[in-house]
């Protein structure tokens, strides 16, 4: 329920407003339904306090991804060393969009080894598509 959770959101950032985590979870969920300019603004405000953290590696990569930016969202969560395994998978989704499907099946295989058990990731592995 995008509603509820964009209320969920608001509510997290009015108890911390200054939280990287609930931030850049929040750009996550502005770049996965088209707002990235918003995604944007606030990436900038907390690139110095999270660029270290996964979670502001994928959000980024979502918001450059979702700004039509494939090929940097993949360099810039390929710079990051320890992905988790939903990162691995969407670096994996990122590789299938521009055409490199044997990396991508490859990443997916890697997200299903490191733990992922879901019928979407299979289906990716088995038909090598999204």
């Amino acid at each position: 329920d995008l509603g509820e959770a964009k209320d969920a959101f608001a509510k997290a950032l009015e108890i911390n407003p200054e939280s990287g985590l609930s931030n850049t979870r929040y750009v996550i969920y502005l770049a996965l339904n088209g707002e990235e300019s918003e995604a944007n603004k606030i990436l900038k405000k907390f690139a110095k306090q999270g660029s270290g953290q996964g979670i502001f590696v994928e959000a980024k990569a979502r918001q450059l991804a979702a700004a039509g930016n494939t090929t940097e969202a993949i360099e810039n969560l390929s710079a990051f060393e320890n992905l988790m395994p939903r990162q691995i998978e969407y670096l994996g989704d990122l590789h299938f969009k521009v055409g490199q499907t044997d990396q991508a099946v490859s990443l997916w295989q890697k997200a299903q080894e490191a733990g992922i058990r879901n019928a979407q990731l299979k289906k990716k592995i088995t038909d090598k598509k999204l």
